[in-house]
């Protein structure tokens, strides 16, 4: 198939190793994909380390007001509306596949000028993890408003847990148009690692219990 890929994620972190497998893994099954995606961020001899950062936005987030920031990634969507609008007539996809953020609805506005089937990536319920951390919400009823929108107008939501897929279901999509795909690894990156039992031996840790995070 032919498949529009649109994120909003201009910064080279977690995300993007999510971003880059899932393209990767599109393509290998034989799919041709053309991504939709910010061109501002690092520069361009930089973008492709890991940890970089998006230093102006960040500058920018901390000087403005929150409710005048909220507003300007609203209206990023038109932006982006625009690059998608004229790489769907140019690529005529399939479908859209977009990567959920908040205040984020030019996927929605594509599929609903041209009638484009819409696959929404959910992975974090993005209102209440923005008013819990990151310095909170200012426009809360639009956030919710916007989050709503963008997840009742995709023809699939594709949640990474069935406790996210709760969150959609409050927001009134119906069961049936809710697909949990679990996050998972590349396996062919760990070909090549250890065991448990050899990495344990290594670190003078046989027999015991080890908990790792990354």
């Amino acid at each position: 198939m032919k498949i529009l890929y649109h994120h909003s994620t201009a910064s080279k972190d977690g995300q993007a190793v999510h971003i880059e497998e899932m393209i990767d893994a599109m393509r290998s099954l034989g799919h041709e994909v053309r991504v939709v995606a910010p061109t501002l961020g690092a520069p361009a001899d930089q973008q492709g380390a890991m940890g970089g950062e998006v230093g102006w936005i960040h500058r920018l987030k901390t000087a403005l007001p929150k409710a005048v920031y909220e507003l300007l990634e609203l209206a990023y969507s038109l932006v982006a509306y625009r690059q998608l609008i004229q790489a769907a007539k140019d690529f005529q996809p399939d479908f859209i596949y977009e990567r959920y953020n908040l205040f984020l609805l030019s996927g929605t506005m594509l599929k609903r000028k041209l009638g484009i089937p819409l696959l929404l990536e959910v992975n974090s319920p993005l209102v209440d993890e923005r008013l819990k951390h990151s310095g909170g919400l200012s426009l809360v009823k639009l956030a919710r408003w916007a989050e709503g929108t963008a997840w009742r107008s995709a023809d699939f939501v594709l949640p990474v847990t069935q406790v996210l897929a709760g969150h959609v279901t409050a927001y009134g999509v119906p069961a049936k148009r809710i697909a949990v795909i679990p996050n998972c690894i590349n396996q062919a990156h760990f070909v090549s690692a250890p065991t448990p039992d050899l990495a344990k031996q290594r670190l003078g840790l046989q027999g015991e219990l080890v908990l790792g995070f990354t």
